[in-house]
């Protein structure tokens, strides 16, 4: 195997650490926001938060001439001083007063909005360096997100329950900083935003991509996105649909969540079907009708195994698209920055919109079913919006 092949399945492996990592860290944060103020709200506002400042900072950076984009060390870097910071505050007692919830819970957003966005630039440098095909680095990145997210949901829940929030917080903390630094010291270390490997390839980075319709980038962004956004509803939605309207047990929501967790790996792991682009999301509408409306539990548990796997296969493809769009580095810079922060910033936002609406002073539980079918229409009109934008996915370069 040669040495890139090795140096990127190394870093896919180091995508599916950290998203296992956040993974069951943010599961401690939901709990302790439950415990605390009795609602996810307030987590969900935080994390709102902890997307737009970043992404704020980055855009006005860049209209003042000033790149500030972290490379792959310095997120490593920033990994394992941030994570400190949260295990001190964790230590201290923090995550039991309301203050220190909401700085330890900014702080953690804003290590995962730079992560999330870091390792995507990362993955579109492979492209750019002609080491894979973006068609496989789609497929390749969705599959080692799946794996640690399936990973650190199940180890979280586990050790949450076994150790309790003050024991659990400090060990997934310690784990955190410590594979950031071990990352670091390693020859993958070295990859610094895939400069030193990726760069050699690409394209020279005074051929900066100007692209002609950014219409088209933000499109795709917000089918991801919403993407995200349906991520959300679905753990807002669906606890309330069960336990509340259909009377069913926890562990039939644990099962439906397991079926479409299954339904999302084997779109990750399986050759990708050819299918239209419209198939997936209008597949999640009608499958979210038969998850929400229908009153057998078998019925409803069924239909996630096909919103799982519908659900990913569009994430592949909105990625792989995204992909196509970099001709730079700092293109890949910057569609990683902004699909980041469309993705987290509507997952982040779906609990607060969602629960707001099924409020008493609004529409109600009884309304639950209804928002959730909605969303998964505006995410059918989401990914058919590229459609409707008729323009090429290319990009002039500017004069050298």
């Amino acid at each position: 195997m040669s040495t890139d092949k090795r140096q990127m399945l190394s870093f896919y492996a180091v995508v599916s650490l950290f998203t296992g990592v956040d993974m069951g860290l943010m599961i401690g944060l939901f709990w302790s926001s439950l415990q605390i103020t009795g609602s996810p709200l307030a987590l969900g506002l935080v994390l709102c938060v902890s997307v737009l400042l970043p992404f704020s900072l980055q855009r006005l950076a860049r209209r003042s001439g000033k790149a500030w984009v972290p490379g792959f060390r310095q997120t490593l870097l920033a990994r394992a001083l941030g994570f400190l910071l949260v295990l001190g505050g964790a230590v201290a007692g923090l995550f039991h007063a309301l203050y220190g919830f909401v700085l330890i819970a900014l702080l953690v957003g804003l290590l995962g909005f730079f992560t999330t966005s870091t390792l995507e630039a990362v993955n579109t440098r492979f492209t750019l360096a002609k080491l894979t095909s973006s068609a496989s680095s789609a497929r390749w990145m969705q599959t080692a997100i799946q794996l640690g997210a399936f990973g650190g949901a199940a180890l979280g829940g586990i050790a949450l329950e076994k150790l309790g929030i003050d024991r659990f917080v400090p060990l997934f903390c310690a784990t955190a900083s410590l594979a950031a630094l071990l990352v670091l010291l390693s020859p993958l270390g070295r990859l610094q935003g895939g400069r030193t490997a990726v760069a050699a390839h690409a394209e020279p980075e005074g051929n900066a991509v100007q692209y002609q319709h950014g219409q088209l980038l933000r499109a795709l962004c917000l089918g991801l996105g919403m993407i995200g956004f349906h991520i959300g509803a679905f753990n807002t939605l669906t606890p309330v649909i069960y336990q509340t309207l259909r009377h069913w047990s926890a562990a039939d929501f644990g099962l439906a969540s397991g079926i479409a967790g299954v339904g999302a790996f084997l779109a990750a792991v399986l050759p990708t079907a050819k299918l239209p682009e419209y198939v997936p999301p209008l597949l999640i509408l009608l499958m979210d009708a038969v998850l929400v409306y229908s009153g057998t539990a078998a019925v409803s548990i069924g239909a996630c195994f096909l919103i799982g796997y519908s659900i990913n296969h569009l994430r592949i493809q909105l990625r792989k698209k995204l992909i196509d769009l970099a001709r730079t580095p700092a293109d890949a810079d910057r569609i990683a920055s902004v699909s980041a922060f469309y993705y987290l910033l509507l997952q982040s936002a779906a609990p607060l919109i969602l629960a707001g609406l099924i409020t008493e002073h609004l529409f109600g539980h009884q309304a639950a079913p209804t928002v959730f079918v909605l969303v998964a229409v505006a995410l059918l009109l989401s990914v058919l919006l590229p459609r409707l934008v008729s323009l090429p996915v290319r990009a002039v370069a500017e004069p050298g």
